[in-house]
């Protein structure tokens, strides 16, 4: 028989309770497989209190894993829960599922003892069995119910089965997410109808991909750095001296790192998380700490229609809310010794301060930025240039080397080669000067006389280059190629003084660059003048004299700049040893790399999960193209004690995601296999990072045509942080917040730069978003709006469309500049502007287990009563049911292996009330 997938809601009438009676009840669900002769404990329902016509808000889903059939049994038993916990059972009830799926509702009597104990009232919201028509269960109003389908990207269609298996659909999501937690939910609204929601809580495939790729992209750094320093050879008694300890210190951190990629190799694969209790793991530390998604989807329907069945999927509107939840990105295994993190220590590092308290009270950038690395920067860009000069010439030799070889048959010298051969030449020719044009400025001709006065004695900077006298037959005249890519030496900077002796031998170096690659215009040039383009046309071969000629000349050329680059490299490399560095420098450096990777981790899995789930609409893409993706990090964070310190790496984290950006791209078949090859790459240095994110063909297209040609997205990242535990109850009082204060005050304007560019530039995303959203702010007048807002641009003056997101801003202003102590609105407020600017929401504590879900399962709640019309009276009773049913319950199990949060019933008193854990949730355990 045919295994059907099944959702059912529960409600009971006419129970026999007690009298005043005001505890619980709740249902426990099992069924039985045919021709077996045991029960199968389902799940619980949530509890309902003080009714006796409760209405469960928990819906009992079978999937088609689950092997039910028509003829699989079930039983419900209803129990009650007295005020000192104890069970007693209410009644149980029978029935068959064939019996379920032949009717929309089905009334089962309660029997306990052979006595009447009240009605089970089975409602069908979903039943896939082929063979019947598909059921739509009704209100009392008559709306049509339809399952929300849990495929991530897209829409519910009428037919699809209610599996979040069905993730699976699209290969890029599958190949994002593993091990799906399911929870669907049924919750009345004010209207007295009901809407649908689904949970799922996922992890991510790139918890350990990422941070693995990054690593590798450090030991290439660290591995270039140690090859630099080495190629200056040796040098005088205190210079060796400093260049050694570096060399020793780089290797250190080098044989770090590769023992961190050897480490993680091994939990490559399931489960796709690091639990809450290993975040003290050195092995692990660059892995994010319980990294997950969250989804919420839910359904709304209307009333038009409802009586045609065949019009109800017009009637199914779906909406889909994410959060990225996450430990707080810190270096948990090195620890807080001196009390704080890396924005006090960053901030403090240059002026030699000892105190790692202190609040810095410039911007966040200037805060990070230390008082050299200016020059750092400027150094490592040019390498960058020069680098890329070389490997581009080296490019061109080889193409000019393949050109001018000798190829036997009739097409040897076929017209598209002698073209080939001049735009190889002249490209050549360019790549070339401009790498000399870099060479000789002032910057290289410090930092060359430098390392030569450093050195014991003067040597040659080049030893695979032929000796001798440059060519002076190119003396006063210009290289020249009669392409569109035309370039020339000018004669008095180029060869004009070869005759007279060099005045260092640096110089020597690039005038024998320059000589030798007049030499390799001259030597190719000859052969692909336009006198012998004929003969070569007719199939005549150049001699072979003329051809051998032309390959050493461009041999020697490339000895000599591959020479050029190794000098650049040794002298840029020797400047940062003039730039003392002790040990807590590079330990400070370490800190941030640990930091950076578990932020960027974090931040690829958001990002990448956030265009895709927004693929089908137009306007959120384009502004993502145009202005770039805001993000909003929630920390729950306390500034006491070393919870201090993790915020403070926390926010260095966060603020370096700034010079992250993103790539789309298709996937390449031949260079990955499976479905490894929809996952994200990096490239880039911790100061410049992309990301670039893989899709399938048919998602690509629809992306926007500059992102499908290669413009990078930028990121936005701001947190907002406000603490929730007793320890941020004793920072109030006898410790500070003027972190907390501080990094709310940057995120608020951060928050309003990438507002302003939005409304600038991309106005009609706003408008549409706000178009299509009801208004969840509490009302509040024009005047005091325009008020309060005298400094913006006359765009703002016209509230109408704009009056919604403009209040969350008015309110959001008031709550960070005001003083009130654990003001949470300053993070429900930041969460709302956040979804009205089409952003990305990540939610974190120390943990992301307890404090997080908490936070989470309240934004749920708060969106659904919003969003959705969720009844008013019934917000604390949904709250309470995704806390103690919902999916971020199985996320204590998964970290710590028992249900319950970990929190202490005089902890909780020190808690905002909506941020408390039901009773029966929560105990001792590990966090």
């Amino acid at each position: 028989m045919a295994k059907i997938s099944l959702e059912l809601s529960l409600k009971c009438i006419e129970l026999q309770l007690p009298a005043n009676f005001s505890e619980g009840v709740f249902v426990a669900v099992h069924h039985c497989q045919p021709n077996h002769g045991f029960w199968s404990n389902h799940l619980e329902t949530d509890v309902i209190r003080g009714s006796n016509k409760p209405v469960f808000l928990k819906t009992v889903s079978f999937f088609i894993k689950d092997n039910v059939t028509e003829d699989t049994r079930m039983r419900f038993i209803v129990y009650r829960v007295s005020k000192n916990k104890d069970i007693t059972e209410q009644g149980t009830c029978f029935c068959v599922v064939g019996d379920i799926t032949a009717r929309d509702e089905v009334k089962l009597d309660l029997q306990n003892k052979g006595n009447y104990a009240g009605t089970l009232v089975l409602t069908t919201l979903h039943a896939s069995d082929k063979t019947k028509k598909r059921l739509v269960s009704r209100s009392s109003s008559g709306k049509a119910v339809l399952p929300v389908d849990a495929s991530l990207a897209e829409s519910v269609k009428p037919k699809s089965e209610q599996e979040f298996t069905s993730i699976t659909k699209n290969p890029v999501l599958k190949s994002m997410f593993s091990n799906a937690i399911c929870r669907t939910y049924k919750f009345p609204t004010e209207g007295g109808e009901f809407i649908r929601a689904q949970e799922l809580m996922m992890e991510s495939c790139l918890s350990f991909r990422v941070p693995i790729h990054f690593l590798k992209l450090l030991v290439d750094e660290e591995t270039k750095k140690i090859g630099s320093l080495e190629s200056i050879g040796k040098l005088t008694g205190h210079w060796e001296a400093v260049r050694r300890r570096r060399v020793d210190s780089l290797k250190k951190y080098l044989d770090r790192y590769q023992a961190r990629i050897k480490h993680m190799m091994m939990h490559y694969h399931a489960p796709f998380f690091k639990k809450s209790v290993d975040k003290m793991s050195e092995d692990l530390e660059f892995v994010p700490t319980n990294l997950h998604i969250q989804k919420m989807t839910v359904q709304n329907l209307n009333n038009e229609g409802a009586d045609d069945s065949s019009n109800s999927s017009q009637q199914c509107h779906t909406f889909n809310y994410d959060i990225t939840t996450v430990g707080a990105t810190t270096a948990h295994a090195i620890g807080f010794k001196h009390g704080g993190g890396l924005l006090a220590q960053l901030a403090n590092a240059g002026d030699g301060t000892k105190s790692r308290k202190s609040l810095p009270l410039n911007s966040m950038d200037q805060c990070l930025k230390p008082a050299r690395s200016s020059e750092i920067f400027r150094n490592n860009r040019f390498l960058e240039k020069i680098n890329s000069l070389h490997n581009q010439v080296v490019y061109e030799v080889e193409k000019l080397r393949n050109l001018t070889k000798h190829d036997s048959g009739s097409n040897a010298y076929a017209s598209n080669k002698v073209t080939g051969s001049s735009e190889a030449l002249a490209h050549l020719s360019n790549k070339v000067c401009q790498l000399i044009t870099c060479c000789e400025c002032e910057l290289v001709q410090n930092a060359v006389k430098s390392l030569e006065a450093a050195r014991p004695a003067y040597k040659p900077l080049h030893e695979n280059y032929v000796h001798g006298p440059p060519n002076t037959d190119a003396k006063g005249s210009s290289v020249l190629v009669e392409t569109d890519d035309s370039v020339s030496f000018n004669s008095s900077s180029s060869c004009s003084d070869l005759n007279d002796k060099a005045e260092s031998l640096w110089e020597d170096l690039t005038l024998r660059a320059k000589s030798k690659l007049s030499d390799v215009v001259k030597s190719v040039h000859s052969i692909i003048t336009p006198d012998l383009e004929a003969s070569f046309l007719r199939g005549q071969a150049t001699t072979d004299t003329q051809r051998e000629t032309a390959l050493n000349d461009l041999s020697i050329l490339l000895d000599l700049v591959q020479s050029v680059c190794t000098e650049v490299n040794a002298s840029l490399s020797f400047m940062d040893l003039n730039h003392t560095e002790q040990q807590n420098d590079f330990d400070l450096a370490y800190r941030r790399n640990v930091v950076f990777s578990q932020a960027l981790t974090t931040i690829a899995a958001t990002v990448q999960n956030h265009i895709l789930t927004s693929i089908d609409n137009q306007l959120k893409l384009h502004q993502f193209s145009e202005v770039g993706i805001f993000i909003q990090v929630e920390s729950l964070l306390s500034t006491y004690g070393n919870e201090l310190g993790m915020l403070q790496d926390y926010a260095v984290g966060v603020n370096d995601m700034k010079h992250v950006t993103v790539k789309c791209s298709t996937s390449n078949k031949d260079e990955s296999h499976g479905s490894d090859r929809y996952l994200p790459t990096l490239h880039g240095t911790t100061s410049a990072m992309i990301i670039t994110l893989h899709f399938d063909d048919s998602t690509f297209e629809l992306l926007p045509v500059d992102l499908q040609k290669g413009k990078l997205i930028k990121l936005h990242p701001v947190m907002y942080s406000v603490g929730i535990n007793e320890e941020q109850t004793l920072a109030e009082r006898f410790g500070s917040t003027a972190v907390q204060e501080y990094l709310n005050q940057q995120a608020y304007e951060s928050t309003m730069e990438y507002y302003d560019m939005v409304r600038d530039q991309c106005p009609n995303c706003l408008t549409e978003k706000l178009r299509n959203a009801n208004s969840f702010i509490r009302e509040i007048s024009k005047d005091k709006i325009s008020a309060s807002f005298p400094e913006k641009k006359k765009s703002l003056t016209n509230l109408d469309e704009n009056r919604s997101i403009m209040e969350v801003v008015n309110f959001l202003r008031q709550a960070v500049h005001s003083k009130k102590n654990k003001n949470v609105e300053i993070l429900q407020l930041a969460g709302d502007l956040c979804r009205k600017l089409n952003g990305a929401r990540i939610t974190s504590c120390k943990s992301a287990k307890d404090r997080t879900a908490m936070s989470v399962t309240l934004e749920q709640a708060r969106i659904l009563t919003m969003e959705h019309g969720l009844a008013n009276q019934s917000f604390n009773q949904v709250l309470t049911c995704m806390r103690s049913q919902g999916t971020r319950r199985e996320n204590t199990l998964k970290n710590v292996g028992a249900r319950r949060y970990a929190f202490t019933s005089m902890q909780l008193m020190t808690f905002p009330k909506q941020y408390r854990a039901p009773e029966g949730t929560y105990g001792k355990a590990e966090s």
